[in-house]
């Protein structure tokens, strides 16, 4: 029989703590965002210790920075995708309109 580790308080790398709410990962404000991208045109700071300030990845500093540089604050604003269920094109709803 092996003995039993004991269970550490802290949580795993890349977990969030119990009881924590988690948003959607791609979800950080705007403010966020510029902050992040500011520390890194206006103060000179490496993506890789920003996102590790901030809690995001460098790949995600690096491309707001990108896009601020070619939209300005509004590249910042978070973009969602349409993840739902497709929509019924405006024909089949007609058709089934006509039906009932």
């Amino acid at each position: 029989m092996g003995k039993k580790q004991k269970r550490s308080s802290q949580p795993k790398a890349g977990r969030a703590p119990r009881g924590a709410t988690l948003r959607h990962p791609g979800c950080h404000p705007a403010e966020i965002r510029l902050k992040a991208v500011k520390l890194y045109l206006e103060e000179g700071h490496r993506a890789s210790l920003i996102g590790e300030e901030l809690g995001i990845s460098p790949e995600s500093v690096k491309e707001w920075v990108r896009r601020y540089r070619t939209e300005g604050e509004a590249g910042l604003l978070p973009r969602y995708r349409n993840r739902g269920r497709p929509q019924v094109p405006v024909q089949v709803k007609d058709k089934a309109v006509v039906v009932k």
